[in-house]
């Protein structure tokens, strides 16, 4: 028989098998607790950082530009224990919470500005937060980070950036591991031998050698790099929020009770353009008080 063509249905290759269906019929009901066992057990952790409105200096709703005079206090409030400031938002951290990734794309578009990154992905999250009785509060614009991710999944970049003096370039991610770094001269620089990588950011080795200064323009060098970094992801949409159906309980009751939530996010590409956008954010400026080369990078 596998031998013989199975391309169409012929006679005496098949026998009709009818589906008797029990009166009154049998109605499947889901499990919500099989379905957030099965998310527990497949899925990653993430960290959850909830979002609130930065009310931050302002004096009144809709303030176009923050207070004057309170320059130091954003370096203060920048970075704490209680939350960070970032896109507008005051993000807090609340608990972790597992997912599972129902897709995962990386993106890069071609648009009339230059290079637009899609990244993204669709996560399932568990109801509950871990090792809770908690159910997730989840809105647009929050942010998940997974956690304790080995190196071989963190994600590839590449980009071009112009050297900074100071000696530390900021590049539209934190990096993990350069892969590849030339300037415009087609020197190539190593890790360990030529530079460090810092909080993420490439901090090059007094004495060693660095791209410096071109000197048609007089400003740094532009240079090339390829390197890997742990991605963030930020809720664009929550698909499946209020997500209700009815269920049965232990005593065979049914109850409606409400299941996983399914949320498309955002790579953190397009928030870090915005995040490095101001001056004063601890993505642009390593050191406060370093002199006029330490601006967006």
């Amino acid at each position: 028989m596998a031998d013989e063509d199975q391309s169409d249905r012929k006679p005496g290759d098949f026998a009709d098998a009818p589906i008797n269906y029990n009166d009154p019929w049998d109605a499947v009901r889901p499990n919500q607790a099989a379905e957030n066992l099965h998310i527990a057990n497949q899925g990653i952790l993430f960290a959850h950082w909830y979002c609130v409105p930065d009310p931050l200096f302002q004096h009144e709703i809709g303030d176009v530009r923050h207070s004057f005079g309170v320059e130091d206090g954003f370096q203060q409030v920048q970075d704490s224990d209680r939350f960070h400031r970032e896109n507008g938002f005051l993000y807090v951290k609340s608990k972790y919470i597992y997912g599972t990734f129902m897709g995962n794309a990386k993106d890069l578009k071609h648009v009339a500005a230059g290079l637009y990154g899609s990244s993204g992905a669709t996560i399932s999250l568990n109801r509950f937060y871990q090792n809770t009785e908690e159910k997730i509060h989840i809105s647009e614009n929050d942010k998940l980070i997974p956690v304790d991710l080995k190196d071989e999944f963190f994600s590839v970049n590449w980009q071009k950036f112009t050297h900074n003096p100071t000696g530390i370039d900021r590049l539209e991610f934190k990096a993990c591991q350069v892969i590849f770094l030339i300037d415009s001269d087609g020197i190539q620089y190593l890790r360990g031998r030529d530079f460090e990588i810092v909080n993420g950011y490439i901090k090059w080795i007094d004495g060693a050698d660095r791209p410096g200064l071109d000197k048609l323009t007089g400003k740094g060098k532009v240079c090339s790099i390829r390197y890997t970094y742990k991605p963030y992801y930020y809720i664009k949409t929550v698909l499946h929020d209020i997500r209700i159906r009815p269920m049965m309980t232990i005593d065979g009751d049914i109850e409606p009770k409400a299941g996983p939530v399914l949320a498309q996010v955002q790579a953190d590409w397009i928030y870090l353009e915005r995040r490095t956008n101001d001056d004063k954010d601890v993505a642009a400026v390593e050191q406060e008080g370093d002199g006029g080369n330490t601006g967006p990078r």
